[in-house]
């Protein structure tokens, strides 16, 4: 029943956004302090859960019957029904609070587009008020996530810039470790390695991957960042982008995942 009502609401609305009022309003609701405290367990429910009890119809049900791995088959951009990509994200924060659960709730709304100037202001509030929390709790890869946030949606150049050189940091760390692994034992490439990395995500540390090799967008994305910088400072912006294109004329480990790559979409060069 459930599942038809869902799809009489698709026919009005968009299943990447729908529901999205009810996590504003019910979060919106919350104490900070008890956020802080309640973490979330295979059988403690988050807020997220507490939804789709009281509105089934919002969860894409034919989406999840079978057990998922948060690391290896959770491909966000995959999933358009909002509510079966949070309760898949969800599994990441087994053992952590909800508010940090709330915090990545916050950056897939936004990037979905919905209302980004409401809620970039939550995030940016939730920021400005718990800081040392976030900073203390959150992994490197949702303090990643966090600064991709404020490139996109801060309207601040200077803070824009500042928070790039920590995507810059983290991504040319991840394709370093990432050549280191492949080539740990020699100077070629393992292949069985390789497979590892071309058919799924592998954890590195801190909550960071590997590489994801033939189709990974983080570089493709950091480049567009970059690029968004010519209209600031149009010079400082074109040495980048060619500083940026000359690692990839070099045995670097860019130049490595480059002729490791297959995905023309996400291509970075």
């Amino acid at each position: 029943m459930a599942n038809w009502y869902r799809k009489f609401i698709l026919l009005f609305k968009s299943e990447k956004r729908l529901g999205a009022n009810q996590i504003i309003d019910h979060y919106a609701g919350q104490n900070i302090e008890a956020m802080k405290n309640r973490v979330i367990d295979s059988d403690t429910c988050s807020i997220i859960d507490t939804i789709i009890q009281a509105h089934p119809h919002l969860l894409d049900d034919t989406k999840v019957d079978e057990p998922i791995d948060p690391v290896k088959d959770y491909e966000p951009r995959r999933i358009r029904n909002l509510y079966t990509h949070l309760t898949t994200l969800q599994h990441e924060f087994i053992g952590q609070s909800e508010l940090s659960f709330y915090h990545a709730i916050l950056i897939v709304l936004l990037r979905r587009r919905f209302q980004p100037e409401k809620t970039f202001q939550t995030f940016t509030h939730l920021w400005q008020t718990q800081t040392d929390y976030l900073m203390d709790n959150l992994s490197l890869r949702w303090i990643v996530s966090a600064c991709d946030t404020f490139i996109d949606f801060d309207p601040k150049p200077t803070r824009k810039a500042i928070l790039l050189n920590i995507i810059t940091l983290i991504n040319t760390v991840k394709v370093y470790e990432t050549q280191q692994y492949l080539c740990r034992s020699s100077a070629s490439l393992d292949e069985e390695k390789s497979a590892i990395l071309y058919a799924h995500h592998k954890p590195l540390y801190a909550g960071l991957t590997y590489f994801r090799l033939g189709k990974d967008d983080t570089l493709k994305h950091m480049r567009e960042r970059y690029q968004h910088f010519y209209a600031e400072d149009p010079f400082s912006t074109t040495l980048l982008l060619k500083v940026f294109a000359r690692l990839h004329d070099q045995p670097s480990a860019f130049t490595t995942l480059k002729q490791l790559h297959k995905d023309e979409k996400s291509a970075w060069w």
